[in-house]
């Protein structure tokens, strides 16, 4: 049929068929740079919003422990110098009340000069020992510290004897806590050791963060970047610090998700190394 047409005809036919090559190819280019401009701009978008996490998560945890370790020279001084219990108390509520998050604080003293003379009922522990142990009722403002009856419970707190025994400070593997019959929470502490001038350990001082309320504040819809994206931090065991679901709090990522790509995950918080990993959800999304 194409021999039929005249010389013009086919000359027209064939720069149609050039150009609508020419498009097609054009096409196919435009698609690839617009794939790999929105990829582009979906990545910036993912370390963008990881970064605004990341930062989240450290507002939280560094001002709790800057507020702890600024104090700790004076109250280990205080210490040292055998203040009277009632002067310890108040530097201790000082330091709370600017630990952001922190919801507890505790001073636990082995110093036998304040276990052998202080038999103070609300402050003596059944081991002998002493704990100072308050709570913050105005997280959001100055003030609103009380001093609550010493409860047994911290005495078993893992992290706690391991600053003990080793007098290096620490941050506690999160758990849920009953502390002075309030309800069972999801907490975390952190701990630095107190020494007398001998370099034995006197005391440890701590704070004591809600897990819970750091979780629901960092998965409020306000703070999202992507519509129904979820936000969870996991420690370098793999076992989970905040998530949107509560009762995921301070079990093991291995524990509750058994998709491959979770070891990816945990393998890249142990080794420190950032970036952008693909993960499936407990439900099944990525």
């Amino acid at each position: 049929m194409l021999k039929k047409l005249k010389i013009g005809t086919k000359a027209i036919a064939f720069i149609v068929l050039v150009v609508v090559l020419c498009l097609t190819v054009m096409s196919a280019t435009i698609i690839n740079i617009a794939t790999d401009i929105q990829t582009k701009e979906a990545r910036s978008l993912l370390e963008t919003s990881a970064a605004k996490y990341a930062n989240m998560a450290d507002s939280f945890f560094d001002r709790m422990f800057s507020s702890l370790e600024s104090i700790s020279t004076t109250m280990e001084l205080a210490l040292q110098r055998g203040e009277d219990i009632e002067i310890i108390d108040g530097i201790l509520a000082n330091m709370f009340d600017s630990a952001g998050e922190a919801v507890y604080s505790f001073l636990y003293i082995v110093d036998p000069r304040y276990t052998s003379t202080i038999s103070n009922p609300k402050l003596k522990l059944p081991n002998g020992n002493i704990l100072i142990l308050q709570v913050d009722d105005d997280l959001e403002g100055i003030g609103g510290i009380r001093t609550l009856q010493a409860d047994n419970t911290i005495s078993n707190f893992n992290s706690l004897n391991l600053t003990l025994k080793t007098g290096q400070r620490n941050v506690s593997q999160p758990a849920f806590v009953n502390l002075n019959n309030q309800n069972r929470q999801a907490m975390i502490a952190m701990n630095i050791p107190l020494k007398s001038t001998s370099g034995d350990m006197i005391a440890v001082m701590s704070v004591v963060a809600n897990l819970e309320n750091i979780s629901k504040e960092m998965n409020a819809k306000d703070n999202m970047v992507f519509e129904n994206s979820q936000v969870f931090i996991i420690n370098s065991d793999g076992n989970i610090l905040i998530n949107q679901n509560i009762d995921y709090i301070s079990q093991n990522l291995y524990n509750i998700n058994k998709h491959h790509t979770v070891n990816n995950i945990i393998q890249a918080v142990k080794n420190k190394i950032d970036g952008i990993y693909e993960y499936t959800t407990v439900g099944g999304g990525v």
